[in-house]
């Protein structure tokens, strides 16, 4: 028996029935856009062996969970939105607050925290239902790219609902940050303080003069201006000195002994 996902009980088909399907019209590779070496069968396998995994996956976070509790969350994470994942389909709840405007060319997301925008690439589809959007692709060879889409989106809505930020901290005596105005002002050993302008959108604060804390709604922009600032003394392999990323573990070397 070649399709595992398939259990036959009965004499009503038998095996070689199946067998034949592979040769059927609408069946064949091309019919799923599948390359010519590939067979249909394999990706029903796999789709099968997948859909397994997630469900072994769900069950084991379901007896992790308290006798009474709904697994509402549980059950739309680890069960509903990858399998339905695997059928092309990526679901995406909005967060309260947020408004999820899809245009033919772009997808914008508003927030408390700000408004973010992503061009819809040809070929997806977006739709609005009760709350959620539900991205679905066109064709086979658009579902990574949905995928990608849907990471995207989530993280917009997320953005401008609860925001991101990146944590950095000194290392060094003497090293200090401290804000003037808007501007952050890092002395890191060199003859002058280094002066840093805060981009649009992006927030800076320092808890303690040991601590930077970069904040906005963009996830990448986030994360491209706390690399800018780490940028200006990268911590040092042999005792660690300079900015480095919250809980970052750096690879130390052994000095050579004279």
């Amino acid at each position: 028996m070649s399709y595992p996902s398939i259990r036959i009980e009965g004499n009503i088909l038998s095996p070689d029935i199946l067998e034949r399907l592979e040769d059927a019209p609408g069946q064949r590779p091309a019919d799923f856009n599948l390359d010519t070496g590939s067979k249909v069968k394999d990706e029903i396998a796999r789709a099968w062996a997948d859909a397994q995994d997630y469900w072994r996956i769900f069950q084991r976070k379901l007896e992790s969970l308290k006798p009474d509790s709904p697994a509402t969350t549980e059950t739309r994470q680890q069960w509903m939105v990858p399998l339905l994942g695997l059928l092309g389909y990526q679901l995406e709840y909005q967060a309260k607050g947020v408004e999820l405007n899809v245009q033919p060319e772009s997808i914008s997301v508003k927030g408390p925290k700000g408004s973010l925008s992503v061009p819809k690439p040809a070929g997806i589809e977006v739709k609005i239902e009760d709350g959620s959007a539900l991205l679905s692709a066109n064709d086979v060879s658009l579902v990574p790219l949905t995928g990608t889409l849907r990471a995207i989106v989530a993280n917009m809505v997320h953005g401008v609902s609860t925001g991101f930020e990146r944590k950095l901290e000194l290392v060094g005596v003497g090293y200090r940050a401290a804000m003037q105005g808007k501007d952050l002002s890092l002395s890191l050993g060199f003859s002058h303080p280094v002066l840093f302008p805060s981009p649009e959108g992006i927030t800076i604060t320092t808890p303690t003069q040991t601590e930077i804390v970069v904040a906005g709604a963009d996830k990448q922009r986030v994360g491209e201006v706390a690399a800018k600032i780490r940028g200006y003394r990268p911590p040092e392999p042999y005792k660690g000195k300079g900015v480095k990323y919250a809980g970052e573990t750096i690879i130390r070397k052994e000095a050579k002994k004279a």
